[in-house]
């Protein structure tokens, strides 16, 4: 398993362009989940896992595109990686 660690501005996206995108990335191949943490200074925090590398990697400029599609001019850019590297452990429950 691959997880990705990003961080973006609150106010940078809204509620109905990011619930279609969250509905949009599920789809890719080798998505696990994500979870999005808000921190007391208004940023997110979005820990994103994928099966694999590869399968992160495949999908970056879909999810680019697909993003930039749904916030048009406000578009500055994908979420800073913090980091981002192979999981180690995981004990989240299982997909159903």
């Amino acid at each position: 398993m691959f997880g990705m660690i990003r961080e973006r501005a609150s106010d940078s996206v809204g509620d109905e362009q990011a619930q279609e995108f969250r509905r949009f990335r599920a789809k890719q191949p080798g998505y696990s989940g994500a979870i999005e943490v808000q921190t007391d200074d208004g940023r997110t925090m979005i820990i994103a896992l994928w099966q694999t590398e590869e399968q992160q990697q495949a999908a970056t400029s879909t999810l680019s595109a697909e993003a930039k599609r749904l916030n048009g001019p406000q578009w500055s850019g994908p979420p800073r990686v913090v980091s981002q590297g192979h999981v180690v452990y995981n004990d989240l429950a299982a997909k159903s």
